[in-house]
């Protein structure tokens, strides 16, 4: 997905180059590109870890932002997403969340 002049310039380089697409409402996960819902960086992470067959996802500091910050319904939109493509047994919050579709659990208890 780099461009030819960047491909050059980076030649002999070892290159990790996992691809993100955009589809509304959706995951799919697969060996060398993603597809998540949006372009948040939460997205692509969450697509990246699953696509590699990660066994557990820890998540910390998602606390949230403040009451009424519609930011806090985007990344829930995020969360129910994933949930939907059933990944979300995956992942856990060690820390306290105010993320309706962001399990917890204590980091003691794995």
């Amino acid at each position: 997905m780099l461009p030819a002049g960047l491909r050059n310039e980076l030649e002999g380089k070892e290159l990790l180059d996992f691809g993100l697409g955009i589809t509304p409402d959706k995951f799919e996960f697969h060996e060398t590109h993603c597809n998540a819902p949006s372009s948040l960086v939460l997205g692509y992470a969450l697509a990246v870890a699953t696509s590699g067959k990660a066994g557990h996802i820890l998540m910390a500091g998602f606390d949230g932002y403040p009451e009424g910050d519609l930011r806090n319904q985007e990344v829930e939109a995020m969360f129910a997403t994933f949930a939907d493509s059933g990944a979300i047994e995956h992942l856990t919050s060690v820390t306290p969340t105010s993320y309706k579709g962001l399990p917890v659990r204590s980091i003691y208890g794995f």
